[in-house]
């Protein structure tokens, strides 16, 4: 889906943008701070919270240059219909109060 809309959108695939933000997806084990994260199964949706969010969307700036924050800002709101949430919107109850409407876009 990502790398279709991004071509649709932007005449460009973005793929290893893509990958980055889903580096987590499927996987299991500690990220950079060292804090264990399971995003296997059921939990594969989770792994979002590594970086589909504002900060996440910087980072991948800072790694890929600037002409990869529209990819990277279209793949999150596709993923969050239209949203971009923050790092600290994500909590225990996140993904169920973005289901129930209570997270909004502020961008």
């Amino acid at each position: 889906m990502h790398l279709k809309t991004c071509m649709e959108k932007f005449g460009k695939e973005y793929l290893e943008v893509h990958k980055w933000l889903d580096f987590y997806a499927g996987k299991k084990g500690a990220d950079e701070s060292g804090r264990n994260y399971n995003y296997t199964g059921d939990n594969e949706g989770m792994h979002r919270e590594q970086r589909h969010h504002v900060e996440g969307i910087e980072e991948c700036v800072k790694i890929f240059g600037e002409y990869a924050r529209k990819a990277a800002e279209q793949h999150v709101k596709d993923d969050f219909d239209n949203t971009i949430p923050k790092k600290n919107d994500y909590g225990p109850s996140f993904f169920t109060d973005f289901v129930h409407g209570e997270i909004k876009n502020e961008n």
